[in-house]
């Protein structure tokens, strides 16, 4: 089951993919502070050993984000990178 946090990660990603945005701003994009600081807490957590298991798919769903943007961010990047040669 996934955490509102988890959705409402979800929807933000999608609705600043659904914008149009620029490689530019792709690039720049990160979460909203308040869901970063929730996985960069989730993050601090497993390295300590004190995540639940509902605390730890949370992370796991998070990192999938997370994965899903560097692989964007990099294309972004590519693109970008071609426009300046």
């Amino acid at each position: 089951m996934l955490t509102d946090l988890i959705m409402q990660a979800e929807y933000e990603v999608a609705r600043f993919l659904a914008s149009s945005p620029t490689a530019e701003e792709i690039a720049r994009y990160h979460l909203s502070a308040p869901l970063a600081a929730r996985y960069y807490d989730l993050v601090d957590a497993e390295r300590e050993g004190k995540l639940d298991p509902a605390e730890l798919l949370e992370l796991e769903a998070f990192m999938g984000i997370e994965h899903f943007m560097r692989l964007i961010k990099a294309e972004a990047q590519k693109r970008l990178n071609q426009q300046a040669s």
